[in-house]
């Protein structure tokens, strides 16, 4: 009969009580039994002899023989249950392990089933290539990758998992070095075709040569004689409407079927960064929405498992701007590497984000983990794959033969030397890469090539020249001091016409204001410094707001003037308001371009006729910060900040210490070289991102002025660093000027006193924001006056009437200016006068658009009338004589 695992257990125990019971039976019933074992005395009773001792019977002895055996059947009864009992124990214990076994197995076939759900997903991406197809050394490490072992690296990592992909950024060509550039970039085109790639973002750089070129690329056409490469990949920009052949987005469904759409786009201020005109025809939307709002489509339409962002653009500053189904954005442009893992989005929605760098410097994958029970992502990753990693790879050979056939037209075609005894010239440099922040050495060398290269169409000299950072593409670092074809090249790959536009000095001091920018508008750079021409320097003040940083420009070391016109020279790109320098646009009527060569043969002749010119000892422009100052009487104490002291070029001309002097006092101060900037991509880096070389803290310094009979002394600021080299000099006009005291000098606090001189206004009565005219006249020749508004004093002039004692200044109502009556002054050392006008509202415009008419004179021509007929109204003498205006 089949017993179950209980009732065996509840039938031994029972068995063994029973048994027990005998036993203890037996004990009671047969004590001799009991008693057998040990041996007894044996007694002789002496009056009975003859009797043994021992007086048992035979069926005493049978009793105890049965007894006995029957002990022994119990013994072997007992051992056998004993040995049941172990038996079944092993047998339980083994059903149990059975069991535990059984269940381990099913545990981990769960497992895998869950672990077979998550797929892998490794999708690698490249930015900004740049033609940078060969591999890079420096000081025997390597630097750049190039494309034969990117190729290795993937195809490898492709068979390791089939779940792996390759996109690119855009700007895979365009400002390419000598090797590449030198062949119409085709040598890129053709081995990026031979790598597998998946799709790319389109580039603000694929635009260099124009859409027409970009189309014969998509299409494997001709122009103007040369025959393009065609791409094997599509590009996509979703945000760009207009160009032919350019697709939105596109899917690839993974091995595991996985669906992951890859949506590429390009920031809208791409108009800036390329040639006037090129976007003809073409218009970009606001990326971030159209990405958004795709992103949403592909996923309700069950189009796509998994979104990602291919944003041409700083990704640390695009990737808070994702949406909810974007599930992790891969960016470019600004060259930095970034590698951020699991981050939160504005909205709260976690990804990660990557930007691989720029010239195949790095390798990076952005890994997607996807569950495809629960249909979503359950972890990413933003991994770096240095370029010394990816060459322990080894070489495409379909790749590599691609590269070496071009390294072979290149060296025959850029071997030619232009100069020998030239010194390395530098970018500027910061610590993740180039610096278009800060003044460099090569900016400087070009600039001067754009001013001493060529003359304008009336054989007259330029007078300025600038460039563009941007147009800057590699260091100069001459073999030996020898500078070839190549070398010029990989400087400046740009095929940039140049030419000359005129510009007034007003208009120029705008265009050095525009270097700064404001991030998201027009720019993904807080500032974009211009190379100047070595005559050319200025001061910047960080502290002030945009549009009225630059405190003093010398040109010839003479202040510029802001009425004369001056011709500057540069590339074409620029000349036409290019990189966002706008005022360039208002003088383009007046650019002439000049036909005889590009920008870098202009740069190679240059450098021939100077064959052994060497990088500035100092540099052209500095920034300088007034703060706290206190004057009491003559003694004045001011606290100066200095930033753009050094250049940031290793060997290249630093200061290290800075000599501060105010009149005649000084106070020497150690520099701070770091070149790493922590705001080099947000919106304070304006005030941070424009110079190397800086001061920790301000230093304090106090000086005395000295009045001469002027109403005002001036204390000159000049900064000397360690090598005695002026980085601000007087001419600058910085420093702090001081009210002179004295009852001999003028006080435009204090009423007029009667003297001579006579005071005109344009109008007794102004509006908020128009403009007043003040006509001082009958005043000693070259007397030196402080022209005032009271009544809270607000100086207008301060300076000296002309050699017939007159003057005439326009002074601007501050749109916020008490409204009422005020008086302006004219306090003269030996002459005053005083008028009064009114301050009103802005009035309205009439549907005509003009103003009401003002109830006073409307010109100076009606007061001049005025004044000739003998009328006294807005005039006011006081004891004195009058001069005919002429």
């Amino acid at each position: 009969m089949h017993h179950s695992k209980g009732e065996h257990s509840m039938k031994n125990p029972m068995k063994r009580l029973a048994i027990g019971a005998v036993a203890a039976a037996s004990l009671v019933l047969s004590p001799a039994a009991a008693l057998a074992a040990p041996e007894t005395d044996t007694h002789t009773d002496p009056k009975a002899e003859g009797v043994v001792a021992d007086t048992s019977t035979d069926v005493d002895k049978k009793a105890e023989a049965d007894k006995k055996a029957e002990t022994e059947k119990q013994a072997e009864a007992a051992k056998a249950d004993e040995a049941a009992k172990k038996a079944e124990a092993e047998k339980e214990a083994k059903a149990a392990e059975k069991a535990e076994a059984e269940k381990e197995v099913e545990k981990a076939k769960e497992g895998s089933k869950d672990a077979s759900d998550i797929v892998t997903l490794d999708l690698y991406n490249l930015t900004d290539i740049h033609g940078h197809i060969e591999k890079a050394e420096y000081k025997g490490k390597v630097t750049e990758a190039g494309l034969s072992a990117m190729s290795c690296y993937v195809k490898d990592a492709k068979k390791k998992n089939p779940n792996s992909q390759l996109v690119l950024l855009g700007d895979n060509i365009g400002a390419s070095p000598f090797t590449s550039g030198s062949q119409d970039d085709n040598p890129t085109i053709k081995a990026l075709n031979k790598m597998g790639v998946f799709a790319s973002t389109i580039g603000n750089h694929e635009f260099d040569k124009g859409q027409e070129v970009l189309k014969a690329r998509f299409t494997g056409g001709t122009v103007d004689g040369v025959t393009y490469e065609k791409v094997a990949f599509p590009y996509l920009g979703a945000n760009v409407k207009g160009l032919p052949g350019l697709g939105e987005y596109k899917v690839w469904t993974s091995p595991s079927g996985v669906k992951v759409a890859f949506i590429g786009a390009i920031e809208d201020d791409a108009d800036t960064k390329v040639f006037p005109g090129t976007f003809a025809g073409m218009k970009f939307e606001k990326p971030v929405p159209v990405i958004n709002d795709l992103a949403k489509s592909l996923k309700e339409k069950g189009e796509a498992d998994v979104v990602i962002a291919m944003y041409d653009n700083d990704v640390e500053r695009s990737y808070p701007k994702m949406g909810d189904h974007v599930d992790g954005i891969m960016g470019g442009d600004t060259h930095k590497p970034y590698y951020f893992t699991k981050v939160k989005t504005e909205g709260g929605h976690e990804l990660s984000a990557t930007a691989s760098g720029s010239f195949t410097d790095n390798l990076s994958n952005l890994q997607i983990k996807f569950d495809k029970k629960t249909r979503k992502v359950v972890d990413s990753a933003a991994i770096q794959i240095k370029a010394a990693d990816v060459v322990k790879c080894g070489d495409d050979p379909e790749v590599k033969a691609v590269v070496d056939a071009a390294v072979a037209v290149a060296k025959e075609k850029g071997a030619k030397v232009l100069a020998e005894g030239v010194g390395n010239f530098y970018r500027g440099q910061q610590d993740s890469g180039e610096n278009r922040g800060t003044e460099s050495t090569i900016g400087g060398l070009i600039a001067d090539a754009m001013r001493g290269s060529f003359k304008t169409l009336d054989n007259e000299p330029i007078d300025i020249g600038i460039i563009n950072a941007g147009g800057i593409r590699a260091d100069l670092l001459p073999t030996d001091g020898k500078v070839t074809v190549a070398d010029v090249f990989k400087v400046q790959p740009f095929s940039n016409e140049v030419g000359y536009v005129k510009m007034t000095g007003k208009q120029f001091k705008t265009l050095l204001e525009q270097q700064w920018k404001v991030l998201g508008e027009k720019s993904t750079r807080p500032m974009l410094k211009l190379g100047l021409s070595k005559n050319v320097k200025y001061t910047f003040d960080p502290a002030k707001k945009m549009g009225e940083r630059i405190t003093s420009i010398l040109i010839d070391d003479k202040p510029i003037d802001p009425e004369k016109t001056y011709s500057v020279g540069s590339v074409t790109f620029l000349l036409q308001g290019g990189d966002s320098f706008d005022v360039l646009k208002d003088v383009k009527a007046t650019l002439k371009t000049i036909p005889t060569g590009l920008d870098r043969d202009f740069f190679g002749a240059y450098l021939t006729a100077n064959p052994k010119v060497q990088p500035r000892e100092a540099v052209q422009s500095v920034g300088v910060t007034l703060s706290d100052t206190k004057i009491d009487g003559t003694n004045v104490t001011t606290k100066v900040n200095l930033r753009g002291l050094s250049f940031s070029g290793k060997d290249e001309a630093r200061t290290e210490k800075v000599t501060v002097k105010l009149g005649d006092k000084t106070v020497t101060a150690q520099v701070n070289n770091t070149l790493k900037d922590p705001n080099a991509a947000k919106e304070n880096a304006i005030v941070t991102a424009d110079g190397v070389g800086y001061l920790d803290q301000p230093v304090e310094i106090s000086a005395t002025a000295t009045c001469g009979d002027s109403a005002k002394a001036h204390l000159p600021l000049t900064i000397t660093n360690d090598k005695g080299k002026v980085l601000v000099g007087e001419a600058a006009g910085l420093g702090v000027a001081v009210d002179c005291a004295g009852t001999d000098k003028p006080n435009p606090d204090k009423p007029a006193p009667a003297s001579a001189g006579v005071l005109t206004l344009g109008q007794t009565t102004v509006e908020r924001g128009d403009t007043l005219k003040i006509m001082g006249d009958s005043f000693a020749p070259n007397e030196p006056v402080v022209i005032s508004i009271h009544s809270n004093p607000v100086t207008v002039f301060d300076g000296k009437v002309d050699a017939r004692g007159f003057i005439i200044v326009d002074w601007t109502v501050p749109a916020d200016f008490a409204l009422g009556e005020h008086t302006a002054s004219i306090v003269g050392k030996f002459s005053s006068a005083s008028a009064k006008f009114t301050v009103v509202e802005k009035k309205a415009a009439n549907k005509s658009g003009s103003k009401l008419a003002h109830t006073g004179a409307e010109s100076m021509s009606l007061v001049l009338t005025a004044l000739l007929l003998g009328g006294a109204g807005v005039t006011f003498a006081v004891a004195g004589r009058r001069k005919s205006v002429k």
